[in-house]
């Protein structure tokens, strides 16, 4: 029992490491060569559709690594985390948000690759191809990138459970509740520039949370 909970504790730790990575990695990719090639999923446009075209094995590998492969690690990661964590109310509230932000995630990742390969057809006319970049833009902004609030509430309420398993410090805490709160008012519209700031400290978080659980010894904060 007693090392099947240290296996436990090792995996969150790596998956919380892994899970920060692709944030970072994310953010990075983005600006290295996704910004360069003006890329917009936002934007309708002809111009839009021939960037698709001409970079859409990229694309696709984008949204494959941010949406599909984050999502995926996400459920394992939840699921681990709340295993031993007491509040039982609380943390099925929590495992239940965290398999919705998957969930999400995973639907709006495939939904635009798949629009990626449809538009990418020789036969179909750019105006059906413009439509339906409009589509995915839209599933996009509804359900995994045009706000925070799913994921704001997952690590908010994540960082309560934990916190008072002790499995986390004060101020891990702390940055989770901010962080939360950021996510979750990102589903105003006129705010929702700030999932920046809630992929940034989402980075930090989830860093801090493998290190935790990576670190030899007392693993209780008090």
């Amino acid at each position: 029992m007693e090392a099947n909970s240290r296996v436990t504790i090792r995996l969150t730790g790596y998956l919380s490491l892994i899970q920060s990575g692709i944030f970072l990695l994310g953010m990075v990719f983005y600006i290295m060569f996704l910004l360069p090639i003006t890329f917009d999923l936002g934007v309708v446009s002809v111009d839009q559709i021939g960037i698709i075209l001409d970079h859409k094995n990229m694309l696709q590998s984008f949204y494959g690594m941010t949406y599909i492969v984050f999502s995926v690690l996400l459920l394992f990661l939840n699921s681990a985390l709340c295993r031993d964590c007491p509040n039982q109310v609380l943390t099925s509230i929590t495992r239940h948000f965290g398999i919705v932000w998957s969930v999400l995630l995973l639907c709006s990742g495939l939904f635009v690759i798949t629009s990626f390969e449809y538009i990418a057809l020789a036969d179909v006319e750019n105006s059906i191809k413009m439509s339906t970049l409009a589509i995915a833009n839209l599933m996009m902004e509804a359900l995994g990138g045009g706000n925070e609030l799913i994921g704001g509430l997952w690590v908010g309420s994540m960082s309560i459970i934990l916190r008072k398993a002790f499995y986390i410090g004060r101020t891990q805490w702390l940055l989770g509740l901010v962080i939360g709160g950021i996510g979750v008012i990102t589903v105003f519209p006129k705010l929702s520039e700030l999932g920046a700031f809630f992929g940034i400290g989402m980075i930090i978080w989830f860093a801090a949370l493998g290190v935790t659980k990576l670190k030899p010894g007392e693993r209780l904060y008090v």
